[in-house]
């Protein structure tokens, strides 16, 4: 970088090119090594602020416009500690003739965390196929399909929700977001799509996923009854996370499986419980 250049006074293209750059350098180091962790640190500051720069969030809608749309939430709990086990029991269970087995899935998910910087878009994303590759292996002998919605990053382009090919596919919807703080910031507007998607597809219920590759977060859609005059609601989980050691890694892949096999549950909750 140009010894003065303050950056906000590159272009976004410039500054994408930087990063560009500095992902590749950073990819390229070992995050082992004593003698580059600081360079490491610098580099990983450095692109961490220019990409502030660089996204805009793909909405601005809030908690309080998803209110003003009549849309209420609700929280989903776990039941009990029986609950937590039966998930990861879930999350751990292998298929005959499955190649893509659970301790393969963690080595490839410790193997991506090693080797890449996850903070990035290309890591996150490489976070996510990995436990998607696990999910569609584990259920590729059923019907259920699983749709995944990639990050829009302006406000003036709303997620494409739309489209003709989405109602072929069942009512689980997986949105990815770039790091954590995307994630929390960009559920309203996903909860948004959520609604717009189930009254272009005439769906009563649906459930969707966001996520960053290291955080997970769940929740439950049910549309407006203007019959009996209920508005529409939302639940959703804490923000669960896989963990260093991806120790909560067995904890995740089961709620996926149950949200892609029950995809249009609400009330009704195999793990979770409505406060």
């Amino acid at each position: 970088m140009a010894r003065g250049c303050k950056m906000p006074d590159l272009t976004v293209e410039e500054s994408n090119t930087v990063i560009s750059v500095l992902e590749k350098f950073i990819a390229a180091l070992d995050p082992e090594d004593e003698d580059t962790a600081k360079l490491l640190e610098r580099l990983q500051s450095a692109t961490s602020k220019l990409t502030k720069y660089t996204h805009t969030p793909f909405s601005c809608t809030t908690v309080a416009d998803l209110q003003n749309l009549q849309i209420h939430s609700a929280g989903l709990v776990f039941k009990d500690d029986n609950a937590r086990a039966r998930a990861r029991l879930q999350g751990a269970r292998e298929v005959d003739g499955n190649d893509m087995t659970f301790e393969t899935t963690k080595s490839l998910f410790r193997l991506t965390r090693t080797h890449f910087w996850c903070a990035s878009e290309a890591g996150s994303r490489m976070l996510i196929n990995v436990i998607l590759l696990r999910l569609v292996s584990m259920l590729s002998h059923t019907e259920n399909r699983l749709l995944i919605l990639p990050e829009f990053n302006t406000a003036a382009t709303p997620l494409d929700i739309s489209r003709p090919d989405l109602a072929q596919v069942g009512s689980s919807i997986i949105f990815e977001a770039k790091d954590i703080a995307m994630l929390k910031d960009h559920f309203p507007q996903v909860i948004a799509a959520m609604a717009t998607w189930c009254q272009i597809h005439k769906k009563e219920r649906a459930r969707g996923v966001i996520t960053c590759g290291d955080h997970w977060l769940f929740f439950a859609f049910k549309t407006r009854n203007d019959t009996q005059n209920k508005p529409a609601r939302y639940a959703r989980s804490p923000v669960l996370e896989i963990g260093e050691g991806e120790e909560d890694l067995d904890l995740i892949l089961g709620i996926l499986v149950d949200w892609v096999q029950h995809p249009h549950e609400f009330e009704e909750q195999e793990y979770f419980c409505h406060l």
